[in-house]
C-alpha cells in the first residue's frame, strides 16, 4: 500500500494546508505521459495507414487514414471509472491529423488544452489589485460594516 507523504513547511502557521502532495503531482505527470504514449501509439497507426493506403492507390490516402484510426481509437478512449458517451470519429480524425502536422512540422507534442472556451481576463488577474484586495480584506473587522452608505445605488 503506497502511504502519502507530505512535505514539512516550517514557516507554515498553525492550521495551514500542507504544501502539496507527492502522489497529485505523481498522478498528474503519470495522466500526462500516459496520454503522450496514446497520441503517439494513434500517431503511429495513422501514418502506417495512410502510407498502406498511398500504396494501394486508395483515393484520398491521408482522410481514409485519419478516420479508421480515429474509429478505431473510440474504443481505447480512457475514462478514469465514468462511462463516457460515444466520441464522433470524423471529429476526432480532423485532430488527429491535425496534430500529426504539428509533430511533423514542430518536432513536439501538441499542447493540450483542458477548455474550448478562451481564458477570459478579468480583475484578479492584476496582481497589483489581487494584493490590495488582500491587505483590504485582512484590515476590516468581523461583523462590522463600514460606509454602507456608499454600497446603494
Amino acid at each position: 500500500m503506497i502511504q502519502t507523504q507530505t512535505v514539512p513547511n516550517p514557516s507554515a502557521k498553525r492550521g495551514a494546508k500542507p504544501v502539496k502532495d507527492i502522489n497529485v503531482e505523481f498522478k498528474k505527470e503519470h495522466d500526462e505521459l500516459n496520454s503522450a504514449i496514446a497520441f503517439l501509439k494513434l500517431k503511429y497507426k495513422f501514418q502506417q495507414l495512410k502510407y498502406e493506403n498511398q500504396v494501394a492507390r486508395v483515393a484520398r490516402p491521408v482522410i481514409t487514414a485519419s478516420l479508421t484510426a480515429a474509429s478505431s481509437s473510440n474504443c481505447r478512449i480512457q475514462t478514469h471509472g465514468k462511462r463516457k458517451k460515444f466520441t464522433s470519429s470524423i471529429c476526432r480524425a480532423k485532430c488527429l491529423r491535425s496534430r500529426a502536422n504539428h509533430v511533423l512540422k514542430f518536432k513536439e507534442l501538441w499542447p493540450s488544452h483542458q477548455s474550448k472556451s478562451k481564458k477570459r481576463e478579468t480583475l484578479l488577474d492584476n496582481v497589483e489589485l489581487v494584493k490590495e484586495l488582500k491587505a483590504w480584506a485582512a484590515d476590516q473587522i468581523p461583523g462590522h460594516v463600514s460606509n454602507s452608505h456608499n454600497l446603494c445605488f
